[in-house]
C-alpha cells in the first residue's frame, strides 16, 4: 500500500511480509514526481531492523514449516518504481530494489512488476 502525498511526498506498507520476519521491515518513506501525463516516478526507503539467517532448501536449519526466505541483514532497502496509470483508476508498475548492510555494503538487488487500482 501507497500513499501519495500532496507535495511529492509518500509513505508505504509492504507487501513483502512473507520474506521479512514480524517487525524485521519498518514502512518506507520516500518521494514521488510526475514524469510525464500518466507516469510517475517513486523512490523510498526503509530499515531492515534486525538480521535473520536464510531458510532455503539445502541450507543448515531448514525448516519446511517456515516460509523460503533468503535472510535479510540489519540495514536499509531501497525501491525505486514508476508508475504507469492506464486510466482514470489503475495502473502497472515496474521497480528495483537494493538491499544495504549497516555498513552501506550492497548485498541483494531485485526487481518488481505489480498493477493495482485506485482505492479512493
Amino acid at each position: 500500500l501507497i500513499t501519495l502525498h500532496s507535495g511529492g511526498t509518500l509513505g508505504e506498507t509492504s507487501g513483502a511480509e512473507a520474506a521479512f520476519a514480524v517487525g524485521q521491515r519498518s514502512s518506507g518513506h520516500g518521494v514521488w514526481e510526475k514524469t510525464s501525463r500518466q507516469v510517475y516516478d517513486l523512490r523510498l526507503i526503509s530499515l531492515v531492523l534486525f538480521e535473520t539467517g536464510p531458510n532455503l532448501p539445502g541450507s543448515p536449519g531448514f525448516n519446511p514449516a517456515l516460509p523460503v526466505g533468503p535472510g535479510f541483514f540489519k540495514g536499509w532497502d531501497t525501491v525505486t518504481q514508476t508508475v504507469r496509470f492506464t486510466d482514470a483508476d489503475h495502473f502497472t508498475s515496474t521497480g528495483a530494489s537494493a538491499f544495504f548492510k549497516e555498513d552501506g555494503t550492497l548485498y541483494r538487488e531485485g526487481c518488481s512488476t505489480a498493477v493495482g487500482q485506485r482505492v479512493f
